[in-house]
Formats: C-alpha cells, structure tokens, sequence
C-alpha cells in the first residue's frame, strides 16, 4: 500500500465529521462548550490549553529510540495521568450534573474514560474556536 493510499482524504475527514464517535452507554451528559456560561467557557479553554500542551509533551517523549528506564516508564505514567486528570478538568467543566459525573468517573475505566473525551472533543470541535 502507497503512502497516497494511507493519507486520509477530504472525503475521509468529511465523513468523520458528519459520524463523530458515540459516547458509550452510561457516558455523563455533558454541554457543548459554546453552551457554558462564559466564565466557564474561559476556564474551559485554558484547561484546553493546558491539555493540548500536556499531550505535545507525552507525544514528543513517547518518541525516543531504545528501552526507556524504570524511572523513564514511572515519569511517563505520571505524564499520562496528569493528561488524564486535566481531561477530567475538562469534562467535569462541560458536565450538565455535577453529582452524576462524579457519579461516573469514580467508576470509569481509562477505556471508557477516553472513549467519552474523544466523543465530546470530536462533537465539539473545541480546538476550532
């Protein structure tokens, strides 16, 4: 298979758009961000910022050549989990029930978890304000 062949296409990103991934069953309900009140929307977007940045962190460490240390895999732990709670900053911004997300994420699992910020980053589209 060529490069080309693997290279998503227009229609590729228009078909993505118009299916965004479902939230799974039991998934919190959770507003748009353009729906926030506007100091919310602010803390929202800084929290956005700050997980956008955490993630060019773990994505440039993650690319280092050879058997990373204990010490190495530890700190790259401790990067994923502070994405992690950054993301649940986020969602927890955006929950419509502040008890009923609580509810959820003190049973969800880092699958499910991710299966819900990738649902509501693909729904709302905030990195396109």
């Amino acid at each position: 298979m060529s490069q080309t062949e693997l290279t998503p296409t227009v229609i590729d990103a228009l078909q993505e758009d118009a299916n965004p991934p479902e939230y799974p069953q039991g998934a919190p309900r959770l507003w748009p961000y353009l729906r926030l009140p506007f100091r919310k929307r602010a803390q929202f977007f800084a929290t956005y910022k700050q997980v956008q940045e955490k993630q060019e962190i773990l994505q440039g460490s993650t690319r280092k050549r050879g058997r990373p240390s204990q010490a190495a895999t530890i700190d790259s732990a401790q990067q994923l989990y502070e994405l992690y709670a950054l993301m649940d900053d986020l969602l927890r911004i955006a929950a419509v029930d502040d008890n009923e997300y609580d509810r959820w994420i003190n049973n969800v699992s880092d699958d499910e978890f991710m299966q819900v910020f990738t649902a509501y980053s693909a729904r709302s589209q905030p990195g396109e304000a």
